[in-house]
């Protein structure tokens, strides 16, 4: 089995997206975000992430590391140092 014990509990490390700009973001309601990547996957806040983004810059100037997180629908987003629990929506 790949990965093995540690990859189990903390995540594959490999990043599904390394320092990608995103092309386009906004905001729900709720203050929740959505992302669409320069690879045109879009991607979600997940619900039970408690931080909200304060992003006010064009879409273009926030690079995005995207790795596995610690379920098979849950992924780490980092933005600007910045760790979010999102899913993907496309």
């Amino acid at each position: 089995k790949p990965g093995g014990f540690f990859s189990d509990i903390i995540g594959n490390t490999k990043p599904l997206a390394n320092n990608m700009p995103m092309t386009a973001y906004g905001f729900r309601r709720d203050g929740k975000f959505t992302v669409t990547m320069a690879d045109g996957h879009v991607w979600q806040q997940a619900e039970s992430d408690l931080k909200l983004a304060k992003w006010n810059r064009p879409a273009a100037t926030y690079k995005v590391d995207i790795s596995n997180g610690s379920s098979p629908e849950l992924y780490n987003m980092r933005v600007r140092g910045e760790l979010f629990k999102v899913t993907r929506v496309k």
